[in-house]
């Protein structure tokens, strides 16, 4: 048996030599401009397809697939691009994901997010609290299908405000040796389907969708689950993403990154949905859940440079920390995460990368593998 340090040098090493194939993977990348005869403005497509290998401890080794394909609805220039990104991978001791994540800017009046995802997967619990602790069976098996629908019409210049809606259907097929599932002692132990509405308000003044070097994304998102609409369970979460950039230097070769993240249950929410720290976007180093919740506050800093040609780099610093409410906040519980990443430019006219972080944590750390900006 492989140590767990080992496997994790072992997964980063294997993440660092899959750099490599950034020179083939961009030139996979395809994109075309076709010129209206009647306007000047120019229509952009393009697309990416890269292979890429993991390994971890939660998954083993696996192997994965993963792309995007961006194109404008608009001849307008000054509107963000859309674009689907899909994602799967399959690993050695058969879990698989299969991700797609639409993304439509509708001209200047309307925003559509969603997201589709499912997959069997073997998780990991330790149970709730900012100071639960480790236990030598964490893990448990579970299928796990994820649909959202976010519809935002613009109502201002910078303002989107619409529905949100989002159905998780959860099956714990084999609670292995995990001592809260196997009691029943957490709400959500035998799986369940969670379908909520509610409504999202956001404020976006970036200067591009991609790459952003000035500007903010605000978004706050309120959504009800109930069994009037057909979830097995009744709760409320709320959350907050504050974002902002700022360029230093010309040219906006230095960009510094910024975010604010907290998420609000009430306390009759499933495990499996409660606030978690940790993941591909937020407090990078930690697993996703090693810590949960009912709230969840966490922030980080990220500097973001470009060193030579297509290759960028950046470092980050990230705080958080998970409780039973939010009066409960305290700092000497607070977990910190730090890190730094490599990324490839596979288009210079909508500057889309490739990303390679590397995260570590207190006695933990994390490699992470995917396109576009970690926020």
């Amino acid at each position: 048996m492989i140590d767990r340090r080992l496997r994790g040098r072992i997964g980063g090493i294997l993440l660092a030599l899959s750099l490599l194939i950034f020179p083939v993977a961009e030139l996979r990348a395809q994109s075309t401009e076709v010129h209206d005869e009647d306007s000047s403005e120019v229509k952009k497509f393009g697309w990416l397809a890269y292979p890429y290998v993991f390994l971890s401890p939660e998954t083993n080794l696996a192997f994965g697939l993963g792309g995007i394909v961006y194109f404008r609805l608009s001849p307008d220039h000054t509107i963000k691009p859309s674009s689907i990104t899909p994602s799967a991978y399959y690993s050695i001791n058969d879990q698989y994901d299969i991700t797609i994540i639409p993304e439509f800017y509708l001209g200047s009046k309307f925003y559509i997010y969603s997201y589709v995802s499912t997959g069997l997967y073997i998780d990991k619990f330790y149970g709730l609290g900012p100071e639960s602790r480790e236990i030598d069976n964490p893990a448990y098996e579970h299928y796990t299908t994820v649909l959202q629908l976010n519809l935002q019409p613009q109502i201002s210049k910078f303002i989107r405000a619409g529905l949100y809606s989002r159905a998780l259907f959860k099956t714990i097929s084999d609670p292995l040796t995990n001592p809260f599932i196997l009691s029943g002692a957490v709400i959500g132990s035998e799986g369940g389907t969670s379908v909520g509405l509610g409504g999202v308000v956001a404020r976006d003044t970036r200067d591009q969708r991609f790459y952003p070097t000035d500007g903010q994304l605000n978004e706050v998102r309120m959504v009800f689950y109930s069994r009037a609409w057909g979830s097995d369970y009744d709760y409320n979460k709320v959350e907050i993403d504050l974002r902002g950039y700022v360029s230093m230097g010309t040219e906006h070769k230095h960009v510094l990154g910024m975010q604010l993240y907290g998420v609000f249950c009430s306390s009759n929410t499933p495990f499996y949905d409660n606030a978690m720290l940790g993941g591909k976007t937020i407090m990078r180093g930690y697993y996703l859940g090693r810590y949960r919740d009912d709230a969840l506050l966490a922030g980080q800093l990220e500097y973001r440079t470009r060193l030579w040609w297509r290759i960028g780099g950046v470092v980050f610093l990230g705080a958080g920390e998970v409780m039973p409410e939010m009066k409960q906040f305290k700092v000497k519980s607070l977990q910190y995460s730090y890190g730094f990443g490599l990324r490839f430019q596979f288009d210079v006219v909508e500057k889309i990368d490739i990303r390679a972080d590397f995260g570590f944590g207190k006695g933990t750390s994390g490699v992470y593998f995917d396109v576009q900006q970690a926020f």
